[in-house]
This record gives structure tokens, sequence and C-alpha cells, in this order.
């Protein structure tokens, strides 16, 4: 007789996910401090394959802003297109801090007019 494997994974985990509208394409989510989003940051991301990706911005980013890395998505078997890799969507979010005590208030509020 034949022997039937069923292979199940568990996507639960990763921290990447298939976009629904196009599976070659890769989303994840990426946190950065308040002083990140208003000062550029440079944050090192480690791919599927244990390859890094370097995500740099050197302006103001909005909280939910998404970037679009080209080829860093899945590999496309079939080449339709010139394209070998979907991208990678990183949607950019902004930790808050939770208190600001009354020192860094008063900074803050000399800072901004």
């Amino acid at each position: 007789g034949d022997l039937i494997f069923v292979l199940g994974v568990d996507e639960s985990r990763s921290k990447f996910n298939r976009m629904k509208s196009d599976p070659n394409h890769l989303e994840i989510a990426d946190k950065v401090t308040l002083k990140e989003a208003l000062l550029g940051f440079e944050h090192e991301i480690k791919h599927m394959d244990n390859h890094r990706v370097i995500l740099k911005h050197t302006g103001i980013t909005a909280p939910y802003q998404v970037r679009r890395l080209q080829g860093e998505g899945m590999p496309i078997r079939q080449r339709r297109t010139s394209a070998t890799h979907g991208d990678l969507y990183v949607e950019q979010q902004v930790k808050f801090p939770s208190s600001v005590n009354q020192e860094k208030k008063a900074k803050l509020l000399s800072v901004f007019p």
C-alpha cells in the first residue's frame, strides 16, 4: 500500500504572515520607540532563512505606517514576471510611553511650542 504523510504548518508562532491579496508578499510588524519615530532609526530584521534585512529611516514615522521592501517576500516559483521574490511589508508600530514624570513633561513642553 501507499504511505501518505499529511504535514501541518503552525504559522501562528511566525512573525511573518502571507498577505491574503498576494501570497508571494509577506507582512510583519516592527516596533519603534517614540524617540525612533521622531528622530529616525535603523532596525535589523532576521528573515525566515536567517539573512538579515536592514530597515533604516531618517525621517518621522507615523503610527502604523507601512514600508515596502521589494524582493524580500516569498520566492516566486513560476516566473511570470521578472521578479524572483515577492515584497515584504513592514508595519511600524510606535510604542508610546505609559507614563511621563514631571521632569520629562517639562522637557517635552520646552521642546514643543
